[in-house]
């Protein structure tokens, strides 16, 4: 096992699963191979916004999922981070649900960057979520966004204590798209002022998602659950674009009308955009 270099007696015991050592302050529990497998690929990419701190699994994984176990024991000793086996008693401590299969990830905070360094001339598609408070929509958004090929998700904020619950929701997409914080006006601003073209979803004075003008570059701003999109960014689009389907329009893309707008937009509209798994990590499970 890849204990770290812990003194000998608490390996001893790590390893046998006798204790569960406590998460360390700050630090975000993660829960599912999928998660599990987006934070190392985060890491082996040389982007990754936290670091592993510890792989926690079930102790009867080692022998039912000896690939899963593997897969892990090889990125600890190429990233560094412990593995520690831990009994089904300590997986009902630690689980919020039913869907993690026997496998945590304790991680640090991530660290989200501004958009001091960055240049929108150089992005293909961004997109602004404005006022998305759901960790669930979040999630689904990223997930979809992933698959689109985009270059930069921009939030005002995000959901307080949620990391887990949005990449979980993301099938893990949310660990490896370059996030933001930034408020929504300013950043429309910044790539206003660089010429990107910018596209709001809307219903009202808006045109068909089919007739619009959405080639490379450009900016997506599309509204959260409750407010939609502030009148500061709308106001300073090139346009609004609905989503018409059967007969009815969404001021705001949310979820299943996000999904299908960004892949009606990929099949229809901008065919050069390149398609990436929609589940993440796919061809690596399956491999490992």
């Amino acid at each position: 096992m890849i204990t770290g270099g812990l003194p000998l007696l608490a390996t001893a015991l790590l390893n046998s699963g006798v204790i569960l050592k406590p998460l360390e302050k700050d630090s975000v529990l993660f829960e599912g191979i999928v998660s599990v497998s987006a934070l190392i690929k985060a890491a082996d990419s040389g982007t990754a916004r936290r670091k592993i701190i510890r792989v926690l699994i079930e102790e009867s994984k080692f022998s039912k999922e000896r690939h899963k176990v593997g897969f892990i024991r090889t990125a600890s000793q190429r990233l560094g981070f412990v593995i520690e086996k831990i009994t089904q008693s300590d997986v009902a401590e630690l689980s919020s649900g039913k869907t993690h299969g026997g496998f945590f990830a304790e991680a640090t905070s991530a660290v989200y960057p501004g958009l001091d360094d960055v240049i929108p001339e150089k992005l293909s598609f961004a997109v602004i979520l404005d006022g998305t408070e759901d960790p669930y929509s979040l999630g689904h958004s990223a997930r979809v966004l992933y698959s689109c090929g985009c270059d930069a998700l921009i939030v005002p904020r995000l959901p307080d204590m949620a990391d887990s619950v949005i990449v979980k929701a993301s099938a893990g997409s949310f660990e490896l798209l370059p996030v933001y914080l930034s408020d929504s006006a300013e950043a429309a601003a910044l790539f206003k002022k660089a010429g990107i073209k910018i596209a709001c979803a809307g219903i009202r004075d808006s045109v068909s998602l089919k007739d619009a003008d959405l080639k490379y570059p450009l900016l997506l701003v599309c509204g959260g659950e409750k407010r939609g999109i502030s009148s500061s960014v709308a106001g300073g689009s090139d346009g609004k674009n609905s989503l018409q389907q059967r007969g009815y329009g969404f001021s705001s893309l949310r979820n299943g009308s996000f999904d299908f707008c960004l892949r009606n937009h990929e099949q229809e509209q901008l065919t050069h955009i390149y398609n990436r798994s929609y589940y993440l990590n796919h061809e690596e499970i399956k491999t490992i």
